[in-house]
């Protein structure tokens, strides 16, 4: 995912919108994969035998019992982790290259690179996005791990 972030921002632009869907893009064979796998886990359970005896179309048995009902909190764990992976690629590439996002785009990366290169004794100026850096991942990994499958005895 990083290099196809990387390689993205270096084609169309290096914006943060350019970056979020090149994250989001370069993650999506993991989040298929996942998918794929716990659908291909359910495929032989008892309610997807008993809807196909009842006539529902298959359309139906994917779109509702497989992916709503079975496969949402892994959809929504994983963008979470998805997230989590681009606030911390945006901080860490605005940081280490001054060119890479526009002054236009202020970045909690760009916030610190600037404090520590022009120390001006406020100690606050460039620990302030670094702790809503790590913050902000701490929160959305704490989210999506509420989003774990419940345990089944």
């Amino acid at each position: 995912p990083l290099i196809m972030a990387l390689l993205s921002s270096a084609i169309w632009g290096s914006t943060p919108a350019v970056l979020a869907w090149a994250t989001g893009f370069a993650c999506m064979p993991t989040i298929g994969q996942a998918v794929a796998q716990r659908i291909s886990e359910f495929r032989k359970q008892n309610f997807v035998v008993a809807s196909r005896a009842h006539g529902v179309p298959h359309w139906k048995i994917l779109s509702y019992h497989l992916l709503w009902t079975n496969c949402r909190r892994l959809v929504i764990r994983q963008f979470l982790r998805v997230f989590g992976f681009y606030v911390v690629l945006e901080a860490t590439l605005s940081y280490l290259d001054r060119g890479h996002f526009s002054p236009r785009h202020p970045t909690w990366g760009s916030m610190i690179r600037f404090e520590i290169e022009a120390f001006s004794g406020n100690h606050w100026a460039w620990t302030a996005p670094a702790i809503a850096v790590w913050v902000t991942v701490l929160a959305v990994n704490l989210v999506a791990d509420h989003y774990r499958e419940p345990a089944h005895d």
